[in-house]
């Protein structure tokens, strides 16, 4: 007689609680590590973007002094600023969407953000005093003067553009003469500031008349810019 044989059954092993728990807090701890890192990571590409877009501006504003007697646009007239003026708009690179789509623009720095507010950022870059009208041996503070590129002592320390803080409105100054970013520059600090927005990793880019972009902490920004000559251009 022929009898039927069966395989021994086989028990698969559950997890206990204690590996159940173990295992979330692998996961746990992990994620802890990874997403930290992907936050820095993102906000390196955006600030390495960021730079890119200010050499970008800082090109057009070279191209547009060559051609109009070695001159930069007015930081603003009649409320118009430098970056909506109908001459230098037409030396951004045509994928800049310019300033009339604002939030996204060249001028909407990816790292910026609107203080008090959720609006688009639609200006995050401010004239410094190199882009001023000359208006004594160590002051410029005309905003509808053409700065002559004659008149920058030294390029390199000059600076032209910076990462400015931006309001309620999604916009920042239109320029920033040193008698307003002066306490800025003292505080030294990343906190408290009004103007100078260090927000590329606690660093802040500066575009200066020589085209060059350079990031500086608070204590960097306070040795550069150590009185209104410099930031002027007058030094």
């Amino acid at each position: 007689m022929k009898t039927d044989s069966h395989p021994p059954l086989t028990f698969i092993r559950a997890f206990t609680l204690i590996e159940l728990l173990t295992v979330i807090a692998i996961i746990g701890i992990l994620a802890g590590i990874l997403i930290p890192v992907t936050a820095s990571v993102r906000t390196a590409a955006r600030a390495a973007s960021s730079l890119q877009q200010m050499r970008q501006i800082g090109m057009a504003l070279e191209l547009y002094a060559s051609e109009h007697k070695f001159q930069y646009p007015p930081v603003s007239v009649s409320n118009n600023p430098w970056m909506r003026d109908s001459d230098f708009v037409t030396y951004l690179p045509k994928n800049s969407s310019g300033y009339a789509d604002y939030a996204g623009s060249i001028f909407s720095c990816p790292n910026a953000k609107s203080t008090g507010s959720s609006n688009a950022v639609r200006r995050a870059y401010s004239a410094a005093g190199s882009m001023f009208g000359i208006t004594g041996t160590t002051t410029a503070t005309n905003t509808t003067k053409r700065r002559p590129l004659a008149d920058i002592k030294t390029p390199k320390t000059a600076p032209l553009i910076f990462d400015a803080i931006v309001k309620s409105n999604g916009l920042c100054s239109d320029g920033t003469k040193w008698s307003d970013v002066q306490p800025d520059i003292v505080n030294s600090t990343l906190t408290g500031n009004s103007y100078i927005d260090y927000r590329q990793k606690d660093k802040a880019h500066f575009l200066f008349c020589d085209y060059s972009v350079r990031a500086f902490t608070p204590a960097q920004a306070t040795a550069a810019f150590p009185d209104a000559a410099t930031w002027n251009g007058l030094k």
